[in-house]
């Protein structure tokens, strides 16, 4: 349909017309009123405003433009509850619900139902009572997506089918042939509204079906909100014309809540993982497979399953229904330009399944195609809002952050309700974001795992990944704010932290919650940020640890985590010459740290990893108490990159029994001996001092990071 006028079956031996009658003419006679040859001419008029109509048309959005073959269609036997609850919508309509809004997340698969539909339609009988009028795909990525040329799109569509509406459009071109430059409000008034509801053109032929698939990626949030009102006020205020609509689109709230206003639509949700979703992809896979056996007959052995029951298991379950997870999959492994299925489908594994021991990866990537879906709904983000919906999602994936709810990533990022609903708002394809009234309950919960790995991948989401340089200088200068706001000489003040979005009840375990939160991020992002980054805090930073009181900060956090983070984590804020211009710090050797100076009655605190031992040792060095938690249980999801640093990490709180404090004393005295050339880190004034250094400890090779204070 799109700008193919073969379809009107143009002769090619006549010329378009002059608009003169007898033009050139010589040696006639007229004998009567009739003219032989004003059909002709009336043809050639009607090829040319057609002609002109379609120069205003969105190119390739046809369900059947070569722009778009192959389009994605439903695999047989698969969707069929809800293409036959669209089918039944179409037969049944219920006044004034004529818009069926068919709702589903990024790559559940709309398309393809659409597409499906419209086919079907294409090629039934009228027998059925419906038939189809217009089908439009948009499509941002190939700028099928003005929203100004969507009704001039419709139009030529009927235009093509109905000589009718063909003669009632082309009467509007001549009187107007600047119709198809109004505004969308006058084009649907002209196009839809005056020939079906004032002239009643067609009334008889049944209803007349308009799909709309993907208006979320129509350029302009307003735009595609202006869609839909036109379209419902139009059924309001026409209830007997027998147009029904079919529009298909992410679930963005400017959608929803323009839909929302007016009784006019059904909505039909495409889930992702519900019990027919995810058969139909496993049925969808199965046949994919078989037929690239098939293709690839030479790859394959008689006697040799493929693919395995664990790999087929693994995608399938991977996929969970996400159709375009699977497509995108089986693509990759089909492609004939590289014709060898095995180690292409053990690429896809590679990525999909982190443990999986199907090989290396190779250069390509197996979801480049759903990786560019996810990078065009990040796109639509502002660049302003950009990082501020990265760090909320970050903090989503933050294991030892608390309070897991919308609001805790508003206050740590000092958002209010409306801010932190606004740097979501382009992602309801992609994430679940609780209403207000369920805020306190619930986080933003990304609806398929493919995202999430997405977001995690450097390589693969690019400027998006969440984990980058970037974001981890927010994290510090957003921990360096609340940790600024919270200590003081007195001791830590939660109270004193500003909250920008307050919950009703419960606000003190809010700023409790917060101050754990930036006391254990603030470790962890120092290191990872950038060299600009950590000069610019350092001032602010070197105050906060001079009056931060460990045993306090400790009950706030309550996990070894904390020093484990903040012995590793500050070692380079040590290390830091513009630090030790602040006076803050001090590096010396062993043989230089005098064990009389330390404060028996003060905490100490004690970090111990013992490394490559055969067995952890139990010798706890006479400190007491300590917390002891084996390296496999605490980091199991990190095991086998780290198992042969199996080991201890201890912890002590609070002031030692004599014996401990003993063996610190001790231990200090034997360190200048054995060791004079190791570093010892002090930093603080008078009372409030840290000294930090490691050793390797007589039993076993253990290397220990104390603190004592």
């Amino acid at each position: 349909m799109d700008s193919d006028l073969s379809q009107m079956n143009r002769p090619n031996n006549l010329a378009p017309t002059s608009g003169a009658f007898f033009q050139s003419a010589q040696h006639f006679k007229v004998e009567s009123s009739v003219f032989v040859g004003h059909q002709t001419n009336i043809y050639h008029s009607d090829i040319a405003f057609l002609e002109k109509l379609a120069f205003y048309t969105i190119s390739g959005a046809s369900f059947n433009s070569s722009a778009r073959d192959p389009p994605p269609r439903c695999h047989p036997q698969t969707r069929t509850t809800i293409l036959q609850r669209v089918h039944e919508f179409l037969a049944c309509p219920l006044a004034p619900r004529r818009i069926l809004w068919l709702c589903g997340y990024a790559g559940v698969g709309k398309s393809a139902i659409v597409q499906t539909v419209t086919e079907s339609l294409s090629t039934s009988a009228q027998a059925l009572g419906y038939h189809l009028g217009a089908a439009v795909f948009f499509s941002g990525p190939n700028n099928r997506n003005n929203p100004k040329r969507l009704f001039p799109t419709v139009a030529y569509q009927l235009a093509t089918q109905s000589p009718a509406y063909r003669e009632f459009v082309i009467s509007q071109l001549a009187t107007d042939p600047l119709l198809c430059e109004k505004s969308m409000t006058e084009q649907f008034r002209l196009l839809l509204a005056v020939p079906f509801a004032e002239r009643r053109i067609d009334r008889d032929a049944g209803s007349l079906v308009i799909m709309l698939d993907g208006l979320d990626e129509c350029n302009g949030d307003r735009e595609q909100v202006e869609i839909i009102m036109l379209v419902s006020r139009f059924i309001i205020q026409h209830p007997d014309v027998p147009i029904l609509w079919v529009i298909a689109s992410r679930p963005e709230p400017h959608i929803r809540n323009a839909f929302s206003r007016f009784p006019t639509f059904l909505e039909e949700i495409v889930p992702i993982d519900s019990n027919e979703a995810c058969k139909d992809v496993e049925l969808y896979l199965h046949r994919s497979f078989d037929k690239i056996r098939e293709d690839y007959p030479e790859c394959f052995s008689a006697q040799v399953q493929w693919p395995s029951e664990k790999q087929f298991l693994t995608l399938s379950t991977v996929a969970s229904g996400h159709f375009a997870l699977a497509t995108t999959a089986v693509r990759f492994v089909e492609d004939p330009e590289y014709g060898n299925p095995v180690s292409r489908l053990e690429e896809v594994l590679a990525v999909v399944d982190p443990h999986s021991a199907a090989g290396v990866k190779g250069m390509a990537n197996p979801l480049a195609a759903l990786d560019a879906l996810y990078t065009r709904i990040l796109s639509s983000i502002s660049k302003d809002i950009l990082p501020t919906t990265l760090g909320v999602l970050a903090y989503n994936h933050w294991a030892f952050l608390s309070l897991h709810n919308l609001r805790a990533p508003a206050n740590f990022w000092t958002l209010g309700q409306s801010d932190v609903y606004s740097t979501l708002r382009k992602l309801h394809s992609v994430l679940s974001v609780p209403t207000p009234d369920l805020v306190d309950d619930h986080d933003i919960e990304i609806y398929h795992r493919s995202f999430d790995d997405y977001l995690l991948d450097s390589q693969r989401s690019g400027s998006f990944y969440l984990f980058s340089q970037e974001q981890y200088g927010d994290w510090l200068q957003a921990s360096i704010r609340i940790l600024c706001q919270a200590v003081s000489p007195s001791g830590l003040a939660p109270e004193n932290i500003l909250l920008s979005w307050p919950p009703l009840e419960e606000k003190d375990k809010t700023q409790h919650q917060i101050l754990k939160n930036a006391l254990q991020a603030v470790s962890n992002s120092f290191c990872k940020a950038s060299e600009p980054v950590r000069r610019e805090v350092l001032p602010r930073l070197a105050y906060i640890l001079k009056h931060l009181d460990l045993v306090e900060a400790s009950s706030f956090v309550g996990t070894f985590g904390f020093y484990h983070d903040l012995y590793y984590g500050f070692r380079e804020f040590f290390y830091n010459p513009r630090n030790h211009e602040l006076g803050n710090a001090r590096v010396f050797h062993a043989d230089q740290l005098d064990s009389s100076h330390i404060a028996t009655d003060r905490p100490c605190y004690v970090f111990l990893e013992e490394a490559a031992l055969e067995e952890p040792s139990t010798d706890k060095r006479a400190l007491n108490p300590l917390d002891i938690v084996h390296w496999k249980t605490s980091h199991s999801g990190e095991l086998a990159e780290r198992e042969r640093r199996r080991g201890i990490y201890c912890h002590a709180v609070g002031p030692l029994n004599a014996d401990g404090m003993k063996q610190v004393s001790l231990d200090v005295k034997s360190l200048s001996v054995d060791e004079p050339a190791s570093e010892v880190y002090i930093w603080g004034f008078g009372e409030k001092r840290v000294i930090l250094f490691k050793r390797k400890f007589i039993v076993g090779n253990g290397i220990a990071g104390m603190m004592v204070v």
